[in-house]
């Protein structure tokens, strides 16, 4: 089953824009998203001379942009073993706005455009489920309800998670 989530591109306590991921919503690894957004700020900075980090809104819409290209990718079976190629540019699924968070959530996502990391970035805070994931064990967050209302205050930076990880390693 896919690891669904949602990103909050936010204003402070404000969720200005809610971008719903399909698949691969889990925090850490490659594909993970706290480094699908690192990856995604770096092509931003590359790729852009106003960068948005402080406005939620064009970031929010950037960042579908920059998925959905990720996502235009089909899969030919013939040779027997799976071979990637890249769709149309319109091609694509997994990535979209929504106005509220699906019931089936896996995790949560918030990008402050009002604060950021010594890099210029917006910092990203993570909540959600507790499948496993030892920085995330202590979080508790009550989905519709916090979020809904615009002001998810229980959040942890990847500051603090990548601290708590760090510091229960012997």
């Amino acid at each position: 089953m896919s690891t669904r989530c949602i990103i909050n591109f936010c204003s402070g306590k404000q969720i200005e824009a809610k971008v719903y991921r399909h698949h691969d919503g889990y925090p850490d690894g490659h594909n993970g998203v706290l480094h699908s957004l690192q990856r995604f700020f770096a092509q931003v900075e590359r790729d852009t001379s106003d960068t948005r980090f402080n406005d939620p809104t064009y970031l929010a819409a950037k960042y579908v942009v920059w998925q959905a290209r990720e996502n235009a990718v089909s899969y030919d079976f013939s040779a027997g073993k799976p071979k990637a190629k890249r769709s149309k540019r319109l091609d694509f699924l997994g990535v979209g706005i929504v106005m509220r968070n699906p019931d089936d959530l896996a995790y949560v996502y918030r990008v402050d455009c009002r604060v950021h990391d010594e890099k210029g970035r917006p910092i990203v805070g993570v909540s959600g489920a507790h499948d496993g994931n030892p920085h995330l064990a202590d979080m508790t967050y009550e989905l519709p309800d916090s979020a809904e209302r615009g002001t998810p205050d229980n959040f942890t930076t990847a500051r603090d998670s990548a601290s708590r990880a760090n510091a229960s390693k012997p």
